[in-house]
């Protein structure tokens, strides 16, 4: 700009203000912005400042409003904990619109006032049930009541056959004695009851929240079993004394019709017990129990649909003590830890129909001890909110009557097989053999399909193939497509301290994709001890499998290895090998399959999945975590249990990986097209770049 030095610095001057003036708005904008809207990348290799696939999932499905109330007390736990823990909170609630994050600090002078604030507003949410279980506890007192009063009457009436009972007469002594006695059981009985009735009273009338009526029910219920039984022994008893026809003729008139009245007593005290039994606890009396704790970690459903606490000690330890003597990152562990407990909770509330699993099994008895062995099993199906319960075929020909877990019938039940060792003799008479108790399984897995019914099969290596009969665990799952080679067990020749040796477990890492089960599992490592190769036909697909794995072979001649312990492996003499006409080889083994068919009564597709292993469920194997770089690392056995069992009760759209899935970050592995497409830009399309950059330059210097 041209003009006197005065004219230019007014000019330069105006352009400062200008520029000043639009950072400023800039700033200002930029700041509206990111309070309104916020988002958060995590570029780090693992993906632990990420949502797990399955809380995306549950998030992204849900079709009402949902709460996060979070109280804590963070001045008693470390603060790189809890500050972690309220960045995956806030992540969620970021995450969808349909879930809003109240934080209380309990620590500060508002804390009770909020917590007092909140409980008014759940016990307000459920005044509608409250004041029914008001008026039901109300008129169940004065029920007791009048029966109080018709056993003091039921007294004087004993005392009065006592009287018509003639003096001296032989037997008449002991028949005296007796109506002594119950008419004095029925008068403190009805004091009891009456004393019992002015207690829990007292209790219904609460001055602040809601009684607790299943257990004010349960108390008075449990009075009314006890009474109802003694009333139903004294009607057997009198109408037996009113029948006698040696005995007074007067005595017995009055006797009978008192038969017949305590017997109406007993059914009347039994239903009101019944009734009593099946009070629910509201869920504001319910989480009351966690806000006197000061502290709370609930999710709250939209009306309807309930609510539920978190454990909070599982989640804010006072101490990292134990975290940082194995090298665990406590911030990260417990991080994921919060997000499958919320996940959890809300996918409860928005999906309170949760399969039942049937844990059907050939042993000698009940017990499976599935908070064993099984533990972690159970643990993550209860996790999910899915009973389990146990079916032991051997001692039981049907299944277990499921009507108190599912009272409508709605919950879709699948059953999982733990197979049975078909090579382990009978103990003596009396006792069931292996081969015998596989077929009772066997029987028990058929007559399941034939109905229709969703099973999971664990497979064993067994005995009965080597004999030239079919395994009857396994036989089912040919309707599907899918055909268990039981006779020829997986092996594989390893190199330990004691040079070459023979080892029967495989670790594959899924590599399969296209199905609902394999792309919740893609990329995690499993663990299946004496895996069984299974082949496919029409109607089955792969969802397991190892490939190109010359050091792995199905061995005919396993028996001896399978009697023998996996620590003494290598010292066995005669190592295994492979290279028998009878034994198998291939070039890609399926470890895990699905399989469809059309059930002709029902005219649904009908599921089936079969797992190459038994000992995949395993506590040692299942819940044998690892450390890598201060991270818990689990198999993948868990996820293929839990994808398995919502894809067998037609839950697909729950199908996802869950944060407890393998968070390290791993190289992926690749599919065969993959491969093939890698290869083809490696052999053809670095020249192609390189002609490609040739012309471009030969172009360039026309």
């Amino acid at each position: 700009m041209t003009g006197s030095p005065t004219a230019r610095r007014v000019w330069n001057g105006l352009l400062l203000v200008v520029f000043v003036g639009a950072t400023g708005a800039a700033m200002l904008l930029g700041g509206l912005l990111g309070a309104r809207h916020n988002a958060r990348i995590d570029l780090s290799l693992t993906g632990a400042h990420r949502l797990s696939q399955r809380t995306t999932r549950v998030l992204d499905q849900l079709g009402g409003e949902y709460e996060i109330v979070a109280a804590f007390d963070l001045s008693r736990t470390p603060r790189a904990i809890g500050d972690r823990v309220i960045d995956v909170l806030q992540e969620i609630s970021e995450r969808s619109d349909r879930v809003s994050l109240t934080m209380i600090d309990v620590s500060g002078a508002n804390g009770v006032s909020q917590l007092g604030a909140l409980s008014d507003r759940l016990f307000e949410r459920d005044a509608g049930v409250i004041d029914t279980q008001r008026r039901l506890l109300g008129m169940a007192f004065e029920e007791v009541e009048r029966h109080a009063g018709e056993m003091e009457s039921l007294s004087t009436a004993l005392q009065g056959v006592r009287d018509q009972i003639p003096e001296g007469e032989p037997g008449n002594a002991n028949n005296r004695a007796f109506f002594d006695q119950q008419s004095a059981v029925a008068r403190v009985a009805a004091r009891e009851l009456r004393g019992l009735v002015q207690t829990l009273r007292t209790r219904t009338e609460v001055s602040v929240g809601a009684p607790d009526a299943k257990a004010i029910g349960g108390t008075l219920g449990l009075s009314l079993e006890t009474l109802a039984q003694q009333q139903g022994e004294l009607s057997d008893q009198l109408a037996v004394f009113s029948e006698a026809e040696s005995l007074d003729e007067r005595a017995r008139a009055r006797a009978a019709p008192l038969a017949r009245s305590t017997r109406d007593r007993r059914d009347d005290l039994a239903i009101l017990a019944d009734e009593l039994s099946r009070l629910e606890r509201p869920d504001s009396v319910r989480i009351a129990t966690a806000l006197e704790r000061n502290q709370a970690l609930l999710v709250i459903g939209p009306p309807g649909e309930g609510v539920t606490a978190v454990d909070l000690d599982l989640i804010l330890p006072t101490t990292t003590a134990a975290f940082e003597t194995t090298g665990i990152s406590a911030a990260a562990t417990l991080a994921r830890r919060t997000e499958e407990l919320i996940t959890s909770a809300i996918g409860s509330l928005a999906s309170p129909i949760r399969p039942i699993a049937v844990i059907t099994h050939g042993e000698r008895s009940r017990g499976l001890s599935l908070d064993g062995v099984f533990a972690p099993m159970s643990d993550r199906l209860a996790q999910r909110g899915i009973d389990v319960v146990e079916w032991a075929t051997a001692v039981e020909a049907d299944p277990p009557d499921l009507v108190s877990l599912d009272p409508s019938g709605q919950r879709p039940r699948v059953y999982i097989v733990v197979n049975t060792n078909s090579a382990i003799a009978s103990r003596g008479e009396g006792d069931t053999g292996g081969s015998q108790r596989a077929q009772a399984l066997g029987q028990a897995i058929d007559r399941l399909v034939e109905q229709g019914e969703s099973v999971l099969v664990s497979l064993n290596p067994s005995v009965f193939p080597t004999f030239g009969d079919v395994d009857p665990t396994a036989r089912a799952l040919d309707s599907f497509g899918i055909h268990a080679r039981t006779g020829r067990p997986l092996l594989r020749r390893v190199v330990g301290e004691r040079g070459v040796a023979v080892g029967a477990e495989l670790r594959p890492v899924a590599s399969v994709k296209g199905s609902a089960i394999a792309d919740a599992v893609f990329g995690l490592e499993m663990r299946l001890p004496w895996a069984i190769p299974l082949e496919l036909g029409e109607g089955a697909q792969a969802l397991l499998t190892i490939e190109d794995t010359p050091s792995i072979w199905g061995e005919s001649q396993w028996a001896r290895l399978w009697q023998t312990p996996a620590a003494q492996h290598a010292m066995l003499p005669e190592q295994p090998e492979p290279g028998d006409e009878r034994d198998l080889e291939r070039d890609r083994w399926v470890l895990a399959a699905s399989g469809t068919r059309a059930h002709e009564a029902s005219g649904r597709t009908q599921r089936i999945v079969a797992i190459g292993s038994n000992g995949w469920l395993l506590r040692d194997v299942a819940g044998a975590p690892r450390v890598v770089d201060g991270r818990i690392v689990a198999t993948g056995n868990l996820e293929l249990l839990e994808a398995s069992v919502l894809w067998l009760a037609g839950q697909d759209e729950l199908i996802a990986q869950s944060a407890q899935a393998d968070s390290i970050s791993l190289v992926k592995p690749m599919t065969a097209s993959g491969r093939r497409t890698l290869g083809w830009a490696l052999i053809a399309g670095l020249p192609g770049v390189i002609l490609l950059c040739g012309v471009v330059y030969r172009v360039a210097r026309r």
